[in-house]
């Protein structure tokens, strides 16, 4: 979903969904270990209120252990 409008990913994923996706691939960047930011946990537990389907999240950041607690309690760890 990288290359989705970020202001509209509920509707981006369901675009995706209707055409076919059975699920959704997140990267989580934080600027430091990839240069690009992109979303964390509060997006993608907004985003979960509005899909259904397996949203497979990539921890693409310098410190993991630091998301672990945040994505633990939304279950995608």
């Amino acid at each position: 979903m990288l290359s989705s409008d970020f202001a509209n990913l509920a509707s981006e994923a369901h675009r995706m969904l209707a055409s076919g996706a059975d699920w959704l691939h997140m990267d989580i960047m934080d600027g430091h270990f990839i240069l690009n930011l992109t979303v964390g946990a509060p997006v993608i537990e907004s985003l979960r209120k509005h899909i259904e389907a397996y949203l497979d999240c990539h921890l693409m950041v310098t410190n993991p252990l630091d998301y672990v607690k945040p994505f633990l309690v939304l279950h995608f760890i």
